[in-house]
């Protein structure tokens, strides 16, 4: 019977080394969980920044192409850029011609 309790004993005591063991192994598995968890986050968020920050690029680069795209186009045809619009008035004209009789 002694043996039989030894024996007990020292599964009993292993027992409880392995269960410590898995306990402790569990922990540190849930942190490094707990981090990468984190950093991957970090990476999304990151990630759909740079997706909007190209969106808002795309609508420029889109706007831009198609503004030069019709400059060129408009300059073909032989559509010239005006120097400058003069508006004259009804006064004004009455003006200029009184001045010049």
């Amino acid at each position: 019977m002694n043996m039989f309790v030894k024996i007990a004993k020292s599964v009993l005591v292993a027992a409880c080394c392995i269960v410590f063991a898995l306990g402790l192994t569990e922990i540190i598995v849930a942190n490094s969980m707990v981090t990468l968890g984190k950093q991957v986050k970090t990476i999304n968020d990151e990630l759909d920044s740079l997706r909007y920050e190209n969106e808002a690029l795309e609508r420029k680069i889109a706007s831009a192409s198609s503004l030069s795209t019709i400059e060129v186009r408009a300059r073909g045809l032989g559509f010239v850029e005006r120097a400058k619009t003069v508006r004259l008035s009804q006064e004004s004209l009455s003006a200029r011609l009184g001045s010049l009789r």
